[in-house]
């Protein structure tokens, strides 16, 4: 049986927690606002999840079809 050490078992953890932590910086070098990472964010997360269900099930969810189509609407 092979055991994983704790440091590469939370080696994703850490590295999402600091793109997160780093995100208002990088986007006040680029000129963006706080409010476009929050949207890249959102959809990251909605991506993440659509992923998933694809992924190991092959079947589209429509609440991420209701989720974008929210979304569209309201910036419409």
């Amino acid at each position: 049986m092979k055991t994983v050490s704790p440091a590469a078992k939370y080696r994703p953890l850490l590295l999402a927690t600091l793109a997160v932590v780093a995100l208002p910086f990088a986007l006040q070098l680029l000129g963006l606002s706080l409010t476009i990472g929050t949207v890249v964010v959102a959809l990251a997360i909605a991506a993440m999840g659509l992923n998933l269900c694809i992924g190991y099930t092959g079947l589209v969810s429509f609440g991420h079809g209701t989720w974008f189509g929210i979304g569209a609407y309201g910036r419409g």
